[in-house]
């Protein structure tokens, strides 16, 4: 009774609290004497709403709409009292509470929230805040085709727990979804894995590499990068592609990188346009002290006396074999330690010193062993690396323990070039198989 003294002569009621309490525990399952009983009196009034309001649960209905409001009041009207109390003030609901659930009920926070609802879940809710609450493990957004994706782009928030960011036709800066892209990256340098293809020279010197040498990707442990083949009027240059020392300064800047994967020029087909300079690559990259895996692809290289771009592009097809390749192809036994001789020997019989090699085979073999002098050169320079792909060949990096120290060596994980698409394209998130 909130310290009231009890107004009624009724002799049940003035019983004492702890028999008057046991009474009413005998009705308190009974909705409709306690209704009856909160009719007689403001005494019977109090002692039924200490039943019927003990317990309360909050479902966001109407009735629970309803008495929060009523409490609302209550707190109001007591904080308006005069201190010691006053015995006219009406009886409260607040002091008959026991126990307190919150539990909203689905349909009526729809029902009392409809703007909202309909933001989010009706016709009305955008695409890009439903897919920041999901938990994607892999999403694609054409932003050619649909203004929608792209107008998106350009204006959603960051995703924080984006981790793999592929983008595998950026174009280049006449196109004005490349910037849009562009700027979609910049706004996540924590991402783990990146992949850009297909981006024009120009524009990813200018546009993409100031945002990597910022020093802000310092999470980015994967990066894989492909400019793009120029325009058809420039396809009679000799040495059409490249990756400017620039840029490969940039990629140098990025300390986290444990993988990397370069590509430039036409991404299918027998032209291999960009010939590689590993000594410049070296020299840039030198600072990537935790680069475990580092592959090359479409690179090709010089040919001995070759006297067009053609003869550079078709590289890997034209096999032309020159008097140093027939002394490279011999070289073997001198390459990459007993390790890398034991390998050759259970793998091909030991047959590189024997006569009646064709053109294609000792072509093959010292083609094979550049790869493998180049795939050295670069452990010596890395000293985590444990994996090299360049010239199409896929290459282990081992050690072996000798009187001098650790011996780095390169094995070929194969018997002949491999363009390894898939592993590549799951090993840097490029196609639609990556993990």
């Amino acid at each position: 009774m909130e310290g009231r003294p009890i107004a009624s002569d009724s002799p049940l009621l003035n019983l004492p609290p702890e028999i008057l309490g046991d009474i009413i525990d005998l009705i308190a399952d009974k909705k409709t004497t306690l209704a009856a009983l909160a009719l007689v009196n403001s005494d019977c009034r109090q002692l039924a709403r200490s039943c019927q309001f003990a317990d309360i649960c909050f479902d966001y209905g109407r009735n629970s709409s309803q008495l929060l409001l009523r409490l609302s009041d209550e707190a109001r009207t007591r904080f308006g009292c005069a201190v010691g109390g006053n015995i006219t003030r009406p009886l409260f609901i607040g002091p008959c509470i026991r126990r307190v659930t919150v539990s909203p009920y689905p349909e009526w926070v729809a029902y009392v929230h409809n703007d909202l609802y309909e933001s989010i879940w009706g016709d009305a809710a955008d695409v890009f805040p439903r897919e920041k609450r999901n938990q994607l493990s892999k999403k694609a957004f054409d932003c050619r085709s649909n203004p929608i994706f792209r107008q998106a782009l350009s204006t959603c928030q960051p995703f924080r727990d984006l981790e793999t960011l592929v983008v595998p036709y950026l174009g280049d800066q006449s196109a004005t979804t490349a910037l849009v892209v562009v700027d979609f990256i910049s706004r996540h340098p924590y991402a783990r894995k990146l992949s850009v293809s297909r981006g024009a020279p120009q524009f990813m010197d200018s546009r993409l590499f100031p945002l990597l040498s910022g020093g802000r990707w310092s999470n980015l442990a994967s990066l894989s990068l492909a400019w793009d083949e120029p325009g058809i009027e420039e396809t009679t240059r000799r040495n059409i592609a490249t990756i400017s020392t620039e840029s490969l300064a940039a990629i140098g800047s990025i300390m986290s990188l444990e993988q990397l994967h370069l590509s430039a020029g036409e991404p299918a087909g027998w032209r291999h346009q960009w010939l590689v300079d590993h000594i410049v690559v070296r020299s840039n990259l030198r600072g990537l002290a935790r680069l475990k895996k580092f592959a090359f692809s479409r690179d090709t290289y010089i040919v001995p006396g070759g006297l067009s771009a053609l003869d550079e592009e078709g590289y890997y097809e034209r096999r032309l074999v020159t008097p140093a390749d027939r002394n490279k192809a011999l070289e073997w036994a001198a390459l990459g330690g007993a390790g890398s001789i034991r390998h050759m020997d259970e793998r091909e019989g030991n047959n590189d010193n024997g006569p009646g090699l064709t053109d294609h085979e000792i072509w093959e073999r010292a083609y094979r062993n550049r790869m493998i002098q180049e795939a050295e050169r670069y452990a010596a320079v890395f000293q985590q690396l444990e994996w090299v792909y360049c010239g199409q060949w896929p290459m282990d990096i081992r050690k072996e323990q000798t009187l001098s120290g650790i011996n780095r060596f390169a094995v070929p994980l194969g018997k002949s070039k491999d363009s390894c698409r898939t592993l590549l394209g799951r090993m840097f998130a490029m196609g639609e198989d990556d993990d």
